[in-house]
């Protein structure tokens, strides 16, 4: 009756084991699938920032750009400003009453009156 005890109770052991082996595999497999899914997660987020990197370099680039078209048309724009500056300069220089003969200033005189 002893031996018949211990087998009993060597049994139950045995199916509290495999019970608990099994509900431990579950929970490994588990904890796999769900590290699986966060490294999935991750590695699409590295993308993610991959791309916002890529995206701030063009940036950057389209900003570098648009400077040195700045500096490009500030440069045009002084030098425009100088041209119309000569203009007036020479249209003045030679509207003066000092470039006319004397004819010339009389004529202008009488048409005007």
């Amino acid at each position: 009756m002893k031996d018949l005890k211990i087998i009993v109770l060597v049994i139950i052991f045995l199916v509290a084991f495999i019970f608990l082996m099994k509900n431990s595999e579950n929970e490994i497999n588990a904890i796999h699938k769900e590290n699986e899914k966060l490294e999935l997660r991750c590695d699409s987020l590295n993308i993610a920032n991959d791309s916002i990197k890529i995206k701030m370099n063009l940036y950057s680039i389209k900003i570098d750009s648009m400077k040195k078209a700045d500096q490009v048309l500030s440069a045009e724009y002084i030098e425009n400003q100088n041209q119309i500056k000569n203009i007036k300069q020479k249209y003045e220089k030679n509207n003066r009453i000092d470039n006319f003969s004397t004819p010339d200033i009389i004529r202008y005189f009488t048409d005007s009156i």
